[in-house]
């Protein structure tokens, strides 16, 4: 019988899970719309790699390029790689 440490720990994880699904689709619908938006005003959409195996740390990177966009979509064309000045996230 599993004690209460353990049962606590397989919660836990089992949030932390659900959590970073709810991440993976709340980026893959913005994603969506953006790209859409993108091709309605001539716009060029940032580069998203999404992965339902990624980290929280890596789809939080991702966020923040299409909250980037959407904050101003006109200067898309200015878009520079691996800028991250907002975020605090080692990319590691």
């Amino acid at each position: 019988m599993m004690n209460k440490i353990e049962l606590k720990k397989i919660k836990q994880i089992k949030v932390y899970q659900a959590m970073q699904q709810q991440l993976y689709r709340l980026i893959n619908n913005i994603n969506r719309t953006v790209q859409q938006m993108s091709a309605r005003n001539s716009y060029y959409p940032p580069k998203i790699n999404l992965n339902q195996e990624m980290t929280s740390k890596e789809l939080l990177i991702e966020l923040e390029k299409l909250e980037r966009f959407l904050r101003v979509p006109q200067l898309s064309y200015l878009n520079k790689e691996n800028v991250h000045s907002d975020l605090v996230i080692d990319k590691k």
